[in-house]
């Protein structure tokens, strides 16, 4: 991290020499420099963002924060505290990068490899007949192919920066995507650009969009710490149109019952993540397809289900006790509930103490996913009303 934190350093000072036009190194700043560097960034961003991005990340950096930030003060151990990762997402900005996810990958993938001088003298220790050898080999044979060798190594990298660039961007898209709930439908134009329409990667993040669009979930009350970082991005293997990237990422999401006014799911993780990325044969550009992580244990939203999802278990009232003992007894609390509901609903008819097992049954999730009661409790809670809702469809 320090080698990325200098090389930001260094091209925030490039940048504001490039605009300014003056070359002080920073050893000669005084209070004034700063001062018009913070000015000089406010201006950018305000002239750079949208609304909606000001109003998010804003647009001014204290002369404090500038000096901490040059005076190497920052510290950037996993999990970077939110406030500091807006300072740098500005900073980036600034620099000329959607965000410090995205620099801190082309810094990345633009840093030498750490054995190429080992290696390169390990070659110059060969012995003498056995150098002469394959270069007479060389300029016999070999021209031709070698020639090949080098496009396929530009090709090479060319895809790398491209796969880099690609994972990188997809962090960024997705949270955007999330934030803008429920009126993200711009913001997947540029999920699609990144991600195949339609594969496993793509589809986690639609239903994630949908159901929470669904629960009046929101990232954008005041306050909200939600945020993600990418903290490592290695190309794995890349053979042909298929490439595996394995990453190390820090997400920080707080979903947030706009409707309730309180917190209903909170994922906070630290993981590894797999992708797999195919070039488009038509576009001729990469693609995710595949995201795999582990999860939050065993946290998760709950389902959220309409009546039109289950019109075909509605029938008769005995049609709709077997339903629900069907749903209950695979452990289905949601769906036995919603069953009951729909029924009601289409008689134009309610039940207090159905509405009142809905209402515990939401509580608990809530408690469970905002680390109020662990897995035991929250299992513990969910089959007493699975139990109480079977008895409830028995009395009707």
């Amino acid at each position: 991290m320090h080698e990325i934190l200098a090389r930001l350093r260094e091209k925030i000072l490039y940048t504001f020499q490039e605009r300014t036009g003056e070359e002080i190194p920073l050893t000669a700043w005084k209070n004034h420099k700063f001062i018009e560097l913070s000015k000089d960034i406010e201006r950018y961003l305000e002239a750079h963002l949208s609304a909606d991005q000001q109003r998010a990340i804003g647009t001014q950096l204290s002369v404090s924060t500038l000096k901490r930030f040059f005076g190497e003060q920052f510290d950037l151990n996993p999990p970077i505290d939110p406030r500091r990762k807006v300072t740098l997402d500005k900073l980036c900005i600034y620099a000329g990068y959607e965000d410090y996810n995205r620099f801190v990958a082309a810094a990345k993938a633009f840093a030498p490899a750490a054995d190429s001088r080992s290696s390169s003298l390990r070659r110059v220790a060969l012995p003498t007949f056995i150098l002469f050898f394959g270069m007479l080999v060389y300029v016999l044979f070999t021209q031709r192919i070698f020639s090949k060798s080098m496009a396929s190594s530009e090709a090479f990298r060319a895809d790398s920066l491209e796969i880099v660039e690609v994972v990188s961007r997809s962090l960024a898209a997705e949270m955007n995507a999330y934030r803008a709930i429920p009126n993200y439908q711009p913001y997947l134009d540029t999920i699609r650009q990144l991600y195949e329409e339609n594969s496993p990667a793509y589809s986690k993040i639609e239903e994630v969009l949908k159901g929470q669009s669904a629960y009046n979930w929101r990232l954008t009350n005041f306050s909200n710490p939600s945020e993600c970082s990418l903290l490592r991005l290695e190309v794995d293997s890349l053979f042909e149109r298929v490439a595996y990237v394995s990453t190390k990422e820090y997400w920080n999401i707080r979903w947030f019952n706009d409707a309730a006014h309180r917190y209903e799911y909170i994922y906070e993780v630290l993981n590894n993540q797999l992708y797999i990325l195919k070039k488009d044969p038509i576009q001729n550009r990469w693609k995710i397809s595949v995201n795999e992580y582990p999860g939050d244990g065993h946290k998760h939203p709950q389902i959220n289900l309409g009546c039109s999802r289950v019109q075909e278990k509605l029938g008769s009232l005995e049609k709709v006790k077997e339903e629900v003992n069907i749903a209950a007894n695979n452990g289905g609390a949601t769906l036995a509930l919603k069953i009951l509901e729909c029924y009601f609903e289409k008689q134009g008819k309610t039940d207090d103490r159905l509405t009142a097992l809905s209402i515990q049954l939401v509580d608990t999730y809530r408690d469970h996913n905002t680390n109020r009661i662990d897995f035991e409790t929250f299992t513990k809670r969910k089959q007493e009303i699975l139990l109480k809702t079977i008895q409830l469809a028995r009395e009707f």
